[in-house]
């Protein structure tokens, strides 16, 4: 059973020059929130057919429930950030501590908007976030991990990669938007949801920025 969990604020240093320090989520818990994505999106792929037919707003809603019986009610959905809404975002103190979006994949073209989607979304109070990928519609998802690297590394905020692929992850270090001296944090998963017999559901919530 997983007990609730507060975000850990880290303790801030106070400069000399009396600024106060920017708020942010700790390495930790950015760490273990990308755990709980991954262990919770890898079930799905144990039993693909009960889950491909989902849309993206319902794949979405059964993480943040998840994640909320870690973080004690503090995942939201569709949320106003920044520029637009997000999919999920975590709140310390009325700040924002992780955000994320999830899209359903429909090529390479689409997954740079969701790429602009999300870094759209940020304040300068964000630095880490993540990309959430499933694939439904593709049999040979096999072609679908090759070019992630490349989409992002061909983008125009990229900056390096911060690991290698393993396992259907990828991250990578980005230019924010709103501030190009700002480096931002994107974890990205891909997870396959691809069922042959599976109903394809289309959700119109997903509307044009699906994947």
């Amino acid at each position: 059973m997983n007990l609730p969990r507060k975000l850990v604020r880290p303790l801030p240093v106070v400069p000399a020059t009396g600024y106060a320090p920017e708020p942010g989520i700790s390495e930790e818990d950015y760490k273990h929130i990308l755990a709980v994505i991954r262990h919770e999106s890898r079930t799905y792929e144990t039993t693909p057919r009960t889950y491909a037919g989902l849309g993206e707003e319902d794949i979405r809603n059964i993480l943040l429930a998840h994640l909320n019986s870690h973080y004690e009610g503090a995942a939201t959905g569709e949320t106003f950030r920044g520029s637009g809404k997000t999919d999920i975002r975590i709140e310390d103190s009325s700040r924002s501590a992780f955000v994320a979006e999830c899209k359903i994949w429909k090529g390479s073209g689409e997954l740079t908007k969701a790429i602009n989607q999300l870094l759209g979304y940020l304040t300068w109070r964000d630095c880490k976030t993540a990309l959430v990928v499933f694939n439904k519609h593709n049999a040979r998802f096999s072609d679908i991990l090759p070019q992630i690297e490349e989409i992002f590394q061909n983008h125009n905020c990229f900056k390096h990669s911060l690991m290698e692929r393993s396992q259907g992850e990828w991250e990578f270090s980005m230019a924010s938007l709103q501030d190009p001296g700002r480096i931002v944090r994107v974890h990205v998963f891909v997870f396959n949801l691809y069922h042959s017999r599976a109903t394809q559901h289309q959700d119109p919530a997903d509307g044009t920025c699906d994947l």
